[in-house]
């Protein structure tokens, strides 16, 4: 489940981390200063976009990242799965797939989508995601990705991991 980013698209200067279903605002960065939280409105089930680096916030804009967050949170709303992405610095040298469970179990969601910018992968866990698709929807987001496309690289994913969880 997955996916590594081309090291051009890397290059450019996207950072990303994963959004988990957190409800405890923006994390705290290398530095310890607090990194933007991409979620539009929250509500009371936290962020479905959590971007630590504030990177990615900063590359597609506040509205597009909105953008984003409001996609997870109106098909969350209206039934569908509850789907978190987290943008992260870096697994700190576990497994992408590992990392992304260990993210995803302390949170309420039904699948996540874990990108990690310094170690340039992307891993999609969840709910009746196997391996093969997970890797899918890592591939549906790398491939907008490397082509600069970051907003509908997300929405790729998004739309990827949805058909996965409803079969």
């Amino acid at each position: 489940m997955t996916k590594t980013i081309s090291a051009m698209v890397w290059a450019a200067g996207l950072g990303m981390a994963l959004a988990g279903c957190s409800a405890n605002g923006g994390a705290a960065d290398a530095e310890g200063t607090e990194a933007a939280d991409s979620s539009a409105d929250e509500g009371p089930h936290g962020a479905y976009l959590t971007d630590e680096t504030g990177e990615f916030t900063q590359e597609i804009g506040e509205a597009a990242a909105a953008n984003v967050n409001d996609r997870l949170a109106s098909k969350h709303a209206e039934g569908g799965p509850d789907i978190h992405i987290l943008i992260t610095g870096s697994t700190n040298g576990e497994d992408s797939d590992a990392a992304a469970e260990t993210a995803r179990a302390g949170t309420d969601a039904d699948a996540l989508i874990y990108i990690a910018v310094d170690d340039q992968e992307v891993a999609v866990v969840g709910e009746n995601i196997n391996q093969r698709e997970g890797d899918g929807a890592a591939n549906a987001i790398t491939t907008a990705f490397d082509n600069g496309n970051f907003e509908n690289g997300m929405l790729n994913g998004i739309t990827a991991t949805e058909m996965h969880m409803d079969e």
